[in-house]
């Protein structure tokens, strides 16, 4: 009767003071302070009491099942209509849309994962030089609901997949190394993150719809996981190998984090195991069967992406940016500054405990993708010379794997933090008093500025476009013109530069098309336009095109055109100059037999002996052609900024153009078919490969350590061992001390002189690290660099001169050939009003060239005849002069010829 009574007592208790709690808040500030105060403080008696009855097991099950439960439900509170199968319409989120509409209902129609479709543009190689898994991510989805979603609800669902995908990642990674605390704080931390443009986050996935990149990022966390698991435990190998194959279908950049990666990871459980040998050979298995599995898509890619991907290229700060970032906690945009902290103070704490091997691997090769992907390091060490398909890499995207590293190497600090405070000794009563007071006053604001600045924002992108209507009923429209056509024709889809919501309109008309605007999420050369002048927008490009109405968001400024029907902002106009061939010859009469995707035929009539046929379609390298049976080479021709593929044939012959597999291809699957078989077969099979090269190779171990161990025993042999690795150790240091990334051009930067020139005086630069000559404070100075120069990138000396700063760069001892040649430019990130830039060439004080670089993002090819001298020894100088009053950031690179 007592213990009923006391527990009556104390639920009256708790009752009354949430009754108090309630009528205080109502009050003057100090009663609701006390209020929130009382609130905070019965609330913990209550859960301490609920903690003491329920063991600890029971609660860290609650809690496992809890923590998601709130995580999803905020999750789709943020993100609902997309749970209502409302697509995002803005950026690239259409072109997603569209890319896998095409993939599903023009390529994989036909039994292929890859392939020529001439839907869009003049034609391109579907799934090809673009990773693909995006595409089938998408796609699966309309095929697993059977056609009966909406294209804008299958998008809708797959975009919300991806994001459950991202986040609960985060979750469950940092769960690993965190426990719980660890996983609230890695999935916090990951959906507030707004980022920014190339840099993940809300900004890069939601507001501009870049989020494979995104997606292959969590797909090399997860691999590079499970292979660190795979090293300690032997286990999760197949997993290992799906995720980072999947990684590199959805982005060829993974295998630049893979590799380093797992690198990384294998250099810590090195040297922490006796079986080395094994930690080796499990990431040679790894690595070389993931490159196996995805060897039909990545070997292709790999070998002509040089020649058919589109040159879109980005770089990062120099190394003194990336130093302040540290400073000012600002290493990747968007972040919170505290995040950033807690993940430099999470790094420290991994070096430390040095553990988990899997974390100490990430944040390992993060800190060196740090450094590395600065410009600075990328010039000085040349490697744009040694690897020139890093032209195509846009650095900043690196700073989408240093931030995941970063989000768990915070969550597990505020783990380690939590396990700290559960385990330090309780606080006294005055001490406690004084904390609950803070955190009274400070709750509410805190919970306030987080719901209005963290996760409101996240919640703004447009799902219902005024546009849609009428893009809806413009496609009805040209469904009915079409049903009336028999001919070929195409739309041209029009609007700003940049406009990408209307991309999904295709889909909508089922009728082939050309975006004449700028293209993402596609990189073949002949199909994506980066600049507003290659954008084709004449007449005759148009006919060639086969256009024959156009479709504007908001009215088309092209030639030629007839406005027919407006709805809402989306405008229908026929293009008068319609041509329907599509076939070509000035001096033959030509006659299409069939024209498909995959396969052309066309019969040449009366002409001469060797005509040329053209086809208005974009060359690939898969594309043959024969002429009544024969192989004959296939050249290109060009109409504008349109490039097409012509054949020479006589008359009365049969031309095929056949889009098939060649050999290199066919290989790269087979190559796959058998990984994945191996992949998938029994653990027997891998157990056997493994002792046999575990035997062989200590056997080979055996008789090496013997064989060493019985000349050591000679003393001329020591002497000799040591004196060599002496020599071999000079010569190293020299190669090292003498070796430039520029020696190639002839003019090595570490031997140059450099002098500022300021109102005709010369003051000395001095050389230091990194790779610099520093003339001053600040911008002052001449360096190795890597800059964009009318958005190609460009190795070189990098200066800053004005009207009152000059510069001059002198090489001894150079040995002149024909011409000096030099690239140049004034930098696309350069001040705007900077005025010219004057480069001025001396042969021995003798003026040789003067050369005006007249404006910004101009990249200039220039050659200085020197042939007059060719064979002489002498010094070549540079005088680099300004004319604004801001400087410029200016460079160059001059070489031999």
């Amino acid at each position: 009767m007592n213990l009923e009574r006391k527990d009556l007592l104390k639920t009256g208790f708790i009752g009354l003071s949430f009754v108090l709690s309630a009528i205080l808040i109502q009050g003057a500030l100090a009663a609701q302070i006390i209020s929130i105060l009382i609130f905070i403080s019965v609330t913990y008696i209550i859960y301490s009491r609920i903690s003491i009855v329920i063991c600890k097991e029971n609660k860290e099950r609650i809690l496992d099942l809890l923590l998601p439960v709130l995580f999803l439900a905020l999750i789709l509170y943020i993100y609902f209509p997309l749970l209502q199968g409302k697509m995002p319409w803005i950026a690239d989120h259409s072109v997603h849309q569209m890319k896998a509409w095409i993939f599903t209902e023009k390529i994989l129609s036909g039994w292929q994962l890859t392939g020529w479709t001439n839907f869009a543009s003049a034609g391109y190689p579907a799934e090809v030089l673009y990773p693909p898994l995006a595409d089938y991510f998408i796609g699966f989805f309309r095929i697993a609901s059977f056609g009966l979603l909406s294209w804008e609800q299958v998008y809708a669902y797959s975009f919300l997949s991806f994001l459950l995908f991202y986040y609960f990642s985060f979750f469950y990674l940092g769960k690993k190394f965190g426990g719980n605390a660890g996983a609230v704080a890695a999935g916090i931390f990951s959906l507030i993150d707004m980022g920014a443009f190339r840099q993940g986050g809300w900004i890069f996935m939601v507001r501009w719809g870049v989020w494979p990149l995104s997606f292959s990022l969590v797909l090399t966390l997860w691999a590079l996981y499970f292979f660190s698991k795979y090293l300690e435990e032997d286990v999760g190998m197949r997993r290992a190998i799906i995720m980072s194959s999947s990684a590199l279908l959805c982005h060829p950049m993974a295998l630049l984090v893979l590799i380093p990666g797992g690198i990384s990871i294998v250099w810590f459980k090195f040297f922490s195991t006796e079986n080395r040998f094994n930690v080796a050979l499990k990431f040679f298995w790894w690595s070389f069967v993931t490159l196996g599995v995805t060897a039909w898509w990545l070997f292709p890619f790999l070998k002509y992406a040089p020649d058919y991907s589109a040159h879109v290229s980005a770089i990062n700060g120099t190394i003194n940016n990336m130093a302040g970032s540290f400073m000012n906690m600002d290493i990747w945009a968007g972040a919170l500054p505290w995040v950033i902290a807690l993940a430099l103070a999470g790094a420290v704490k991994i070096f430390i405990d040095q553990t988990p091997v899997f974390l100490l691997g990430l944040v390992s090769v993060s800190s060196l993708f740090v450094v590395f992907t600065t410009t600075t390091l990328v010039a000085g060490l040349g490697l744009m010379e040694y690897l020139p398909s890093l032209k195509h890499v846009q650095f900043p995207r690196f700073l989408l794997f240093i931030k995941g590293v970063g989000i768990l190497s915070a969550a597990y600090f505020v783990s380690y933090i939590i396990r700290k405070i559960r385990n330090a000794p309780p606080l006294k009563w005055h001490i406690k008093i004084v904390f609950l007071v803070f955190i009274s006053v400070l709750i509410v604001p805190l919970f306030q500025y987080f719901a209005d600045k963290s996760i409101q924002p996240l919640k703004k992108y447009p799902v219902n476009p005024s546009f849609e209507k009428g893009m809806v009923e413009i496609a009805q429209e040209l469904k009915k013109i079409k049903s009336n056509r028999t001919d070929f024709f195409r739309i041209a889809i029009d609007g700003g530069f940049g406009e990408h919501r209307h991309a999904s309109f295709p889909l909508y008309a089922d009728i082939p098309f050309v975006k004449l605007s700028f293209l993402p999420a596609e990189t073949f050369r002949f199909r994506s336009k980066t600049r507003w002048s290659e954008i084709p927008r004449t007449s005759p490009e148009l006919t060639r095109l086969n256009v024959a109405y156009v479709v504007s968001m908001g009215p088309s400024n092209l030639k030629d055109i007839v406005l027919i029907k407006k709805v809402e902002n989306i405008y229908l106009y026929e293009f008068k100059k319609y041509s329907p061939e599509r076939v070509y010859s000035e001096t033959a009469k030509t006659e299409v037999i069939h024209f498909r995707d995959d396969s052309i035929s066309v019969k040449v009539g009366d002409g001469s002996d060797n005509n040329e046929i053209r086809f208005a379609v974009h060359p690939f390298v898969r594309w043959k052609a024969l002429v009544n049976g024969k192989q004959v080479p296939i050249s290109r021709w060009k109409e504008g900024n349109l490039v097409f593929m012509s054949v020479q044939a006589p008359a009365g012959s049969t031309v095929k153009l056949l889009y098939s597999l060649n050999i290199f291809d066919i290989a790269s699957i087979f190559i796959s078919v058998f990984f994945i078989v191996i992949l998938f077969a029994p653990h027997r099979f891998h157990n056997k490969f493994f002792v046999t090269a575990e035997i062989l190779y200590f056997k080979l171990w055996r008789f090496v350590s013997r064989l060493f161990s019985d000349w050591w025993k000679n003393r001329f042999f020591r002497i000799g061992t040591i004196i060599l690795a002496i020599l071999l150790l000079f010569a190293i240091s020299f190669l090292v001390y003498s070796w430039s990334p520029t020696s190639k051009t002839g003019f090595d930067l570490n031997k140059a002189t450099v002098f500022k020139i300021k109102h005709d005086k010369k003051e000395k630069c001095h050389y230091f690290y990194p790779a610099r000559f520093y003339c001053g404070l600040g911008s002052d100075y001449a360096g190795a660099e890597l800059r964009t120069v009318d958005r190609n990138t460009l190795s070189g000396i990098f200066l800053h001169p004005s009207d009152s700063r000059h510069y001059e760069v002198s090489f001894k001892n150079i040995k002149l050939k024909s011409a000096i040649y030099i690239e140049g430019g004034i930098d696309d990130n350069s001040p705007e009003r900077t005025g010219k830039v004057v480069l001025e060439t001396y042969f021995d004080s003798n003026k040789i060239s003067t050369i005006v670089f007249k404006r910004r993002g101009v990249l200039y090819n220039k050659i200085i005849d020197t042939s007059n001298s060719d064979g002489k020894k002498g010094t070549v100088s540079f005088i680099i002069k300004g004319t604004g009053v801001t400087p410029s950031n200016f460079i160059f690179r001059p070489s031999l010829k």
